[in-house]
């Protein structure tokens, strides 16, 4: 995958110049976009939680500067927020990516399973906004972008956990976006299907958001992080609130909303429960590379 710089299509918001803080940004969708947007001349604040990856990160492009940060704890999310604006003079890009699954049905998990994945993927998300907003609407400029996910639209065993948090993360983004876009700050919901990352191997064991010992990681089934990219820097260099699908065709899932469509799923899913539960653990574990005991 290559990083050459472009410009966006005729008409478009450029990306240079531009001070950008990515969550999740030491691996998969996260850093992809850290690349993509220093490459296009952007100063990217690329978070994480290893140190180790957090530092390999920093090294691979003058544009983008590492930082270490627990997105589960409030007081470091302010730190976050707080030395962007502090250090570069603005905020001008929040992406929301960092966050996490687990595979299984809902009664065996337990509540310290349910209360990670809430933190990570929905508390923090609203937290992170919750700081950025006040200085992009000074500005009467901004974009946040929300990683959100066709699970948000579609729900299906073993990932209605997960589900519940990004569609908590896409009902946040539509409320926000009635409450600031007239004011100059636009906020985006990009929904990606299956990715080539390393999600699903962080979805497999007891502890969410931690591969699994017994092997090395890898890629689980899915489209190219690019495709993301793309979507990504299509609606930060256009001049409206975006909703995306990735691929574009996932956006059917939508209509799983209405009411008649929603009873057929309900008639046809139920039964198969388990199985398709067992089929995602499958498919987390093969990609953590170790079983889940």
């Amino acid at each position: 995958m290559g990083w050459s710089a472009s410009l966006p299509r005729r008409g478009g918001r450029r990306v240079a110049g531009r001070t950008a803080l990515i969550t999740g940004a030491t691996s998969g969708i996260g850093r992809a976009t850290a690349l993509r947007l220093a490459g296009l001349g952007a100063t990217v604040v690329g978070v994480g939680r290893d140190p180790n990856d957090v530092e390999l990160l920093s090294t691979m492009h003058p544009g983008i500067v590492g930082r270490c940060a627990d997105l589960m704890e409030a007081g470091q999310r302010q730190e976050l927020v707080a030395s962007t604006f502090g250090e570069f003079g603005s905020l001008d890009i929040l992406l929301d990516n960092a966050g996490i699954g687990w595979t299984g049905l809902v009664e065996d998990m337990t509540a310290r399973q349910i209360s990670v994945l809430v933190e990570t993927n929905v508390t923090a998300a609203i937290d992170l906004a919750r700081l950025a907003v006040p200085g992009m609407l000074a500005r009467g400029d901004g974009d946040l972008v929300f990683i959100a996910s066709v699970a948000s639209w579609f729900a299906t065993p073993s990932l209605t956990v997960y589900s519940a948090t990004k569609h908590a993360v896409d009902g946040f983004a539509e409320g926000l976006r009635r409450e600031i876009a007239a004011r100059g700050v636009r906020v985006h919901t990009v929904h990606p299907g299956p990715v080539a990352t390393e999600f699903a191997a962080r979805a497999a064991g007891d502890r969410p958001g931690e591969i699994g010992e017994g092997g090395p990681a890898r890629v689980g089934p899915g489209v190219d992080p690019s495709r993301v990219v793309a979507a990504i820097e299509k609606v930060i260099t256009g001049s409206r609130s975006r909703t995306i699908a990735v691929p574009r065709a996932l956006g059917v899932a939508r209509l799983s909303k209405a009411p008649g469509v929603r009873r057929a799923a309900d008639i046809l899913l139920s039964p198969g429960a388990r199985s398709l539960a067992a089929a995602g653990e499958q498919v987390a574990r093969n990609a953590a590379g170790s079983a889940r005991r």
